[in-house]
């Protein structure tokens, strides 16, 4: 039996394979994760655990193994795992286009792309420190087609 997350909402999930280890992010509740080794539910909250938000919409692994976390409201933060630190980027701190982060993906070039509210589509290019940002223009047909981006795909 699974045990309960502490949380009143979940907004994505990722299962990790490799550790077996399931990530739950949630609305207000930071990020849950459960393995079969560690009961309950452990929990990473703001503040505490260095997260800069608890309202948690995506996750995403790159191929180094580090974590990026998207939020609703505190933009993307980034989990390096070998030097067990955190980064944040949002409107502010970098030219991330929205801090209500809808979506994530790593893709094969281990590229980070970020589909946002009201922000369109940004993506951190592999060893780049600011993000090229694409967003709907009403004159070029060529555009994304709109700024709302709920989900990702590389296609193969």
């Amino acid at each position: 039996m699974i045990p309960k997350v502490k949380s009143f909402g979940y907004h994505s999930f990722y299962f990790d394979t490799e550790s077996q280890i399931l990530w739950v992010g949630t609305y207000n509740g930071g990020i849950n994760y459960f393995s079969k080794w560690d009961k309950p539910f452990q929990l990473f909250r703001a503040r505490v655990n260095g997260l800069n938000n608890n309202y948690i919409n995506a996750f995403t692994e790159d191929k180094n193994g580090n974590w990026w976390i998207g939020t609703d409201g505190g933009g993307l933060n980034f989990y390096e795992v070998q030097t067990q630190r955190n980064r944040y980027f949002d409107k502010q701190s970098s030219n991330l286009q929205s801090d209500a982060i809808l979506s994530l993906l790593c893709d094969s070039e281990n590229n980070i792309w970020v589909g946002s509210y009201n922000g369109g589509l940004d993506v951190l290019k592999n060893g780049h420190s600011s993000f090229i940002n694409y967003r709907h223009d009403s004159e070029d047909n060529h555009s994304i087609s709109g700024q709302n981006i709920s989900a990702i795909y590389e296609d193969k």
